[in-house]
């Protein structure tokens, strides 16, 4: 069995993107948080998160209205 893999989700909206994380063990994910920043805020914002998760992959999806 390979060792268990964490996961950050992102999905960009065009005010805010949603940041989940989730693992390969539990097949679960679960919300992190929200980011309302624009520009260069954006992206240093999901630097942080990265650097602070160390995930193992990265996945960007885009939200759908129910």
């Amino acid at each position: 069995m390979s060792a268990p893999r964490t996961l950050l989700a992102f999905d960009y909206g065009t005010r805010r993107v949603g940041v989940a994380c989730g693992n390969t063990l539990m097949r679960q994910a679960q919300p992190l948080r929200t980011i309302a920043a624009e520009g260069d805020a954006r992206f240093a914002a999901i630097q942080k998160l990265i650097a602070e998760w160390h995930p193992d992959a990265l996945a960007t999806g885009v939200p759908f209205p129910p």
